[in-house]
């Protein structure tokens, strides 16, 4: 900051004191973790356990860091690709999106973003090979990510493997004739 010195009519440099950055950095970190508790806490008519409810939100905040991470991800290697494919924005939309949905509908209707999230499993990655053939690569990506993501939010078995076994069709029929 610049301040003028009314007694030799110069600018001096007045350097803020090292506390005020630290309270500020207390006061914004408290305030994105308040934030985080509140949409990440599900509705008290959702878990009525204590226990219960401490469990969903920490998994919820994995679930909103894994989402905030691949979203920052697919935006940096979309940055630092000379010609970004239609496949990546595709992907980067796709998982705003989920992110977006996430955040509205996982304290409330958890169930409904679970189905939400495994719909678009299914379908981005032979949907972004359709409008890209270099959509390969993200298609890929999905056959080993998102069985396991599966397997961690929905804490279904069923749903897990149904995940993973169309992944592996994917993979076998409508991937293999673009990675040969």
């Amino acid at each position: 900051m610049v301040r003028l010195n009314c007694f030799t009519k110069r600018f001096i440099l007045h350097h803020p004191k090292p506390s005020d950055s630290i309270k500020s950095i207390k006061i914004n970190r408290i305030m994105i973790s308040s934030f985080i508790n509140l949409i990440c806490e599900p509705s008290p008519a959702l878990c009525h356990e204590p226990l219960q409810r401490k469990r969903r939100t920490k998994q919820n905040k994995v679930i909103l860091i894994m989402h905030l991470v691949i979203v920052a991800t697919l935006c940096i290697h979309i940055y630092l690709s000379p010609k970004p494919s239609l496949g990546q924005y595709l992907f980067v939309g796709s998982h705003a999106l989920n992110l977006v949905i996430f955040g509205l509908f996982c304290r409330l209707f958890p169930s409904f973003y679970k189905a939400f999230y495994v719909l678009t499993t299914l379908i981005i990655g032979p949907l972004a090979l359709c409008f890209d053939p270099d959509g390969i690569f993200e298609g890929w990506i999905c056959v080993n990510i998102y069985p396991i993501f599966m397997l961690y939010y929905c804490e279904s078995h069923p749903v897990g493997i149904f995940v993973l076994l169309s992944q592996l069709f994917y993979l076998s029929k409508v991937y293999k004739p673009f990675i040969t």
